[in-house]
């Protein structure tokens, strides 16, 4: 038997450690299994997470960024294990860090469930008496040029109800029309399925849940110049490109 525990290396930053046993009793430590050559995605690893997925390894982390020390991120490393030591080939982050403890489990039809926590960034005073929340299921998937991605099960299509379709619809800031209010869609649980073609405009995107003045809402854009995607509370690096295949964002 084997495990992997969350750890860190001072002045260095997060690291997995192994440990062996043969009666899940007693754990003798066997080595550092991997420790994170960036120094930045984590200034210490808890609840590690170790699978193989078409023939790669993968591992799984999270901790504390070093960059914005007041956030926690969940990151992927796909790479191979030789010698009871895992080298990474290929890195990102799940959600640009609120997406947090991730835990997966392989299902009767083969498929690499992962669960975790969605995190709330908003200051602790403007909160309702609970923090977080547990995200939808999703499904983790390699693909051939072994970058992680996850996608919400099929099964969520179940829900789905109240199907409205809207489209060419066309917004020109410089005629002053830089937005527009879709009144017949209204609800706090949403899927949405939505394709931008921006043009020359910098931001695009959309405001959520918002209030009749349009001052308290959520707001979801991207930056073309700064090749970023926004939360209301947080933006994550996100790089796109004319040839890139459609980008899925789950709120």
């Amino acid at each position: 038997w084997y495990k992997g525990i969350g750890s860190a290396i001072p002045g260095h930053g997060g690291a997995v450690l192994l440990y062996s046993s043969t009666d899940l009793k007693n754990w003798q430590y066997r080595n550092v299994f991997f420790a994170d050559p960036t120094g930045v995605t984590g200034m210490t690893y808890e609840c590690p997470d170790y699978f193989k997925i078409n023939g790669k390894d993968v591992l799984i982390t999270c901790g504390p960024d070093a960059k914005q020390k007041q956030f926690a991120r969940t990151s992927w490393w796909v790479g191979t294990v030789r010698d009871f030591k895992f080298y990474p080939e290929k890195n990102d982050a799940f959600d640009g860090g609120l997406f947090y403890g991730g835990k997966t489990l392989v299902d009767n039809r083969g498929r690499y469930i992962m669960f975790a926590f969605a995190g709330d960034p908003r200051p602790v005073s403007q909160l309702w008496g609970w923090h977080d929340n547990l995200s939808l299921p999703r499904q983790i998937k390699l693909l051939p040029d072994n970058t992680l991605v996850a996608e919400p099960v099929e099964e969520l299509k179940s829900l789905r109800n109240d199907h409205q379709h809207i489209e060419n619809i066309r917004l020109d800031a410089v005629h002053g029309q830089s937005m527009i209010l879709l009144d017949s869609i209204k609800g706090d649980t949403l899927e949405m399925i939505i394709k931008f073609k921006p043009s020359s405009a910098r931001r695009f995107g959309l405001m959520l849940g918002c209030s009749s003045d349009l001052k308290d809402c959520e707001k979801l854009y991207y930056d073309r110049d700064l090749q970023e995607f926004y939360h209301t509370y947080r933006q994550c690096p996100m790089p796109l490109s004319e040839n890139d295949p459609d980008r899925k964002s789950v709120v």
